[in-house]
C-alpha cells in the first residue's frame, strides 16, 4: 500500500466525520446523562453508549476528560480479533507494540525504548486495577479474559502516573465481584493446533462478602519453524489464575484482595530469522520454503512465572474517599538457548532472572460535590531485578556475569479541576518525584562486586483548559510533562558508561470531544519536546556500543477518532493517525552497514532521520452488525488495520513496508444469549509483514508476523 493511498484514505475519513460535527443531536443528548457506574458486570460491560474513564485518577465522562483517550471494552477486543496485547494497536490508530527478544515495547505518538533489561522498562506505564505493573515481559497481559475495560492515555502522564509514562499509560480494569451469581466461559480451536481456554465465575459468599475467579490455559504449537529440524520452534504455552475478593463491611467502605498466578512460555519474539550479511548461509536448508515462518535461533525454553497480591481499601469519609493501594508481586523469568543463528550453540545463553516489587500508595479523591475535584496522595515502590547465573559460550570461552538493580522511588502528587463557570473548568496538578537505583556487576562466582548508586529528582506538572461549549461538546488545550526513569548501562559485559540520566517530555496538547447519543468524535493536535533519549551510541569510532543519553527529538501529529451508531444493529468505529517523530539531535548513533559479507558498527549522525519503530500514517475502521431473528442473533465483525512504512532503523536500511490487516469474525446467539458459537479468521488477507528488524554484528536479523489463523469459537454464560 502506498502512503499517498493511505493519506487519501485517512484524509477522506476525516472529512467525512468532521461533517457530523454540523448535524443536530441524534436523540438525547448523552451529556445531560447519568454516568454509568465503573465497576463493569459480567452481563453488562461497558459500551459506547455512555463510556466512564478514570484517567484522571476519578471517574468521569470520556468527553469531560482533556487527554486523548482510546477506550475498548473485552467485548470490543474480542470481536476485532484482538487476542492479547501485542495486537492492541490495531484498533488504536498512533500506537504500535514491537517485540525485542522476549520484551514488550509499546510505542505511542512515536515515543518508545529502544533498550530493554533489568531496571529499563517501557515508556508507557501499565496499570492493572490501579497497580502499577513492571511490563518487561508483558506476558502477564496475555489473557483478556476477565477484563471489563482497557483505556490508551496518549501523551506524557507524569502527573497523575509518575515515571516511565513519557509515552502514555495503558490502564486495564478487570471485572469486579458480584453478588448476584455469574459464570461465562468459551473454549476455541484454531490453526495451529491453537486451543484456548477461559472461565470466570463470581458470587456472593455473604451479605458483604463476595468473590470471583479467572482462569485462562493457551497452549499451541506455534507458527514458526526451525529451519534446521522443521520441528515447531515457538510452541506458546500459556496459563493463568486470578481470584478477587471483594468485603463491603459498611456503605462507603469497599476492599478488594486480589490473587494472581501464571505461567508463560512463549518464545515467538525470540524466533527472529538472520537472513543477509551472515558468515553462515541458511538458503540451502531444507526447511526453509516457508521463508517468513522460519526460525534459525536455537532455543529450549523462555519461562516466566508470576505471583502477586494487592489490597485495595476504599472508605468514604465524608467529602473525601480515602484510598490505600498495596501491592507485592514476584516473577521469576528463565532462558535456555542460542540466538547466534547457527547449526550448533556455540552463543549458548542460560540465565535466570528474578524480580521482586513491592508498592504502596495512599490517596484522597474528592467525592465530586463541589466546583473542585481533586486527588492528591503519595507513592513508594521498591524493586530488585537481577540475572543470575549468567552464562555464555562462544568457541569454547565460558562468561559469567551477575547484574543487579534495586529501585527505589517516592513521589507526593495533587491533581484537581476548577469549574471557573458551569462551561470553563482548569484543571492544574503536579508531581515530585524522587528515585534512587543501586547498580551491582560481578564478572565471576566469588569476585568482588562492583557497586554504584545514582538518584534523580523529577518534577512533572501539567495544566488544561476545557470549554464546554454545549452540553456534551469540548474543546481543550493543555501541557504536561512526563519523564522516564533512570537505567544503568546492561548493553555489555562490564560497567561502562554505568548511568543514564533520565529522559524527559513536554507536551503540547489541543482537541476536541463531542458526544451524542448516535456518534462520538474526538481528535487531538500535538507537539512534544523530548530530551536526554536513552538510546545506544559509539564513544569512539570502532569501539562497541554503550547505552546513553542519545540528545533530542521533535514529535508531532494529529489523529482523529469516530465511534458511529446509525442504529441498535450497527456500529462502526473508525480512527486515524498522522506522527512526525524524528531525531533532532542524535551525533553519535550507533548503527551498522554491510562491511562486504558481514556488518561492520559505525558511529553515525542521525539528526533529522525518523524515530524507529512509528509509522507516519495509521488508521483503522472496525465494523460490527447484529441481526436479530426468532431463533436467535446473528453478528458479523470486522477490523482493517492500515499502516504507512514502519522504519526500524533510523537511516531507513531496515523498514517495513506500509501494509493491511483484516480480522473477521461471525456468530450466532440464542435468543436468551446463553449460548454463542461463532468462527473467526484474523490476518485473512495473509498479509507478510515483519513485526521486528534488528541488526547485529552477525547479521540482520526479521521476525515476521503470524500469518492468516481461523478457528471456531463456544461461548457460555449465565
Amino acid at each position: 500500500m502506498s502512503t499517498s493511498t493511505l493519506r487519501f484514505s485517512l484524509q477522506s475519513g476525516i472529512a467525512l466525520t468532521a461533517l457530523l460535527l454540523h448535524l443536530p443531536a441524534l436523540g438525547q443528548d448523552r451529556g445531560m446523562a447519568e454516568a454509568a457506574p465503573v465497576t463493569g458486570s459480567i452481563d453488562n460491560p461497558t459500551t459506547n453508549a455512555d463510556i466512564v474513564v478514570t484517567a484522571q485518577r476519578r471517574s468521569e465522562r470520556l468527553e469531560n476528560v482533556p487527554i486523548s483517550i482510546a477506550v475498548a471494552s473485552a467485548e470490543q477486543l474480542e470481536r476485532s480479533g484482538i487476542r492479547s496485547i501485542h495486537d492492541i494497536a490495531q484498533i488504536t490508530p498512533g500506537v504500535s507494540v514491537t517485540r525485542a527478544n522476549s520484551s514488550t515495547s509499546p510505542t505511542i505518538r512515536g515515543v518508545s525504548s529502544a533498550i530493554a533489561g533489568i531496571g529499563a522498562d517501557p515508556n508507557v506505564a501499565t496499570y492493572v486495577d490501579g497497580f502499577y505493573t513492571p511490563s518487561r515481559t508483558g506476558a502477564q497481559l496475555a489473557a483478556f479474559n476477565n477484563i471489563a475495560q482497557i483505556e490508551i492515555l496518549k501523551g506524557p502522564q507524569g502527573t497523575l502516573f509518575g515515571r516511565n509514562a513519557t509515552g502514555g499509560a495503558l490502564l486495564i480494569r478487570t471485572l469486579d465481584p458480584s453478588h448476584v451469581t455469574a459464570f461465562r466461559g468459551d473454549a476455541s480451536y484454531g490453526r495451529f493446533d491453537s486451543r484456548i481456554f477461559n472461565a470466570y465465575a463470581t458470587t456472593g459468599l455473604s451479605d458483604n462478602l463476595a468473590a470471583d475467579v479467572a482462569v485462562h490455559i493457551r497452549r499451541n504449537d506455534g507458527y514458526i519453524k526451525d529451519a534446521f529440524t522443521g520441528e515447531n520452534s515457538a510452541p506458546v504455552k500459556e496459563t493463568a489464575f486470578r481470584t478477587k475478593w471483594l468485603l463491603t463491611p459498611s456503605d462507603g467502605t469497599r476492599f478488594t484482595l486480589t490473587f494472581e498466578h501464571s505461567k508463560f512460555n512463549d518464545m515467538t519474539g525470540l524466533n527472529s530469522t538472520t537472513f543477509q550479511y551472515s558468515l553462515v548461509d541458511f538458503r540451502g536448508l531444507p526447511n526453509t520454503k516457508l521463508p517468513n515462518r522460519t526460525s534459525n535461533a536455537r532455543l529450549i525454553s523462555n519461562d516466566v512465572e508470576t505471583n502477586m497480591v494487592s489490597l485495595k481499601s476504599e472508605i468514604d469519609i465524608g467529602a473525601v474517599t480515602l484510598n490505600a493501594l498495596s501491592s507485592w508481586r514476584k516473577q521469576n523469568d528463565f532462558f535456555d538457548g542460542d540466538v547466534g543463528g547457527s547449526p550448533g550453540f556455540i552463543i549458548d545463553s542460560v540465565y535466570r532472572q528474578p524480580e521482586t516489587t513491592i508498592s504502596q500508595e495512599v490517596n484522597l479523591t474528592s467525592n465530586g460535590q463541589n466546583r473542585l475535584n481533586w486527588v492528591a496522595g503519595v507513592y513508594y515502590y521498591n524493586d530488585n531485578s537481577q540475572v543470575v547465573d549468567r552464562n555464555l559460550l562462544t568457541g569454547g570461552i565460558r562468561f559469567h556475569a551477575e547484574v543487579g538493580v534495586r529501585t527505589e522511588a517516592i513521589a507526593a502528587f495533587a491533581d484537581g479541576t476548577y469549574g471557573l463557570s458551569d462551561q470553563v473548568f482548569l484543571t492544574l496538578g503536579a508531581r515530585y518525584s524522587y528515585e534512587k537505583k543501586k547498580f551491582t556487576f560481578r564478572s565471576q562466582p566469588g569476585a568482588t562486586p562492583f557497586r554504584d548508586d545514582e538518584g534523580w529528582g523529577s518534577f512533572t506538572p501539567r495544566a488544561a483548559l476545557r470549554w464546554e461549549f454545549e452540553p456534551g461538546s469540548n474543546v481543550y488545550a493543555s501541557v504536561s510533562r512526563g519523564f522516564k526513569s533512570g537505567v544503568y548501562n546492561g548493553t555489555v559485559l562490564a560497567p561502562v558508561a554505568l548511568s543514564v540520566k533520565p529522559e524527559t517530555i513536554t507536551a503540547y496538547e489541543a482537541g476536541f470531544k463531542t458526544a451524542r447519543r448516535r456518534f462520538f468524535l474526538s481528535g487531538a493536535a500535538y507537539y512534544y519536546d523530548y530530551k536526554n533519549l536513552q538510546d545506544l551510541i559509539i564513544l569512539v569510532p570502532g569501539a562497541v556500543s554503550v547505552l546513553a543519553n542519545a540528545g533530542a527529538a521533535e514529535i508531532y501529529g494529529a489523529e482523529m477518532s469516530l465511534t458511529l451508531n446509525p442504529s441498535s444493529r450497527l456500529s462502526i468505529r473508525a480512527g486515524a493517525a498522522y506522527t512526525h517523530a524524528r531525531y533532532k539531535n542524535y551525533p553519535k548513533a550507533a548503527l551498522t552497514e554491510p562491511n562486504g559479507p558481514i556488518l561492520r558498527n559505525v558511529m553515525k549522525d542521525i539528526s533529522g532521520l525518523p524515530i524507529p519503530r512509528q509509522a507516519d500514517w495509521t488508521g483503522n475502521i472496525a465494523v460490527n452488525y447484529r441481526y436479530p431473528t426468532t431463533i436467535g442473533t446473528f453478528d458479523f465483525n470486522g477490523n482493517v488495520y492500515l499502516t504507512s512504512d514502519i522504519p526500524f532503523t533510523a537511516d531507513r536500511r531496515l523498514t517495513q513496508k506500509g501494509y493491511g490487516i483484516l480480522n473477521l469474525e461471525a456468530g450466532w446467539s440464542t435468543p436468551d444469549d446463553h449460548l454463542r458459537l461463532s468462527v473467526y479468521g484474523t490476518n485473512v488477507t495473509n498479509t507478510k509483514r515483519r513485526i521486528s528488524m534488528t541488526t547485529f554484528s552477525l547479521g540482520d536479523r526479521q521476525l515476521f508476523g503470524e500469518p492468516i489463523a481461523y478457528g471456531v469459537k463456544a461461548e457460555i454464560r449465565f
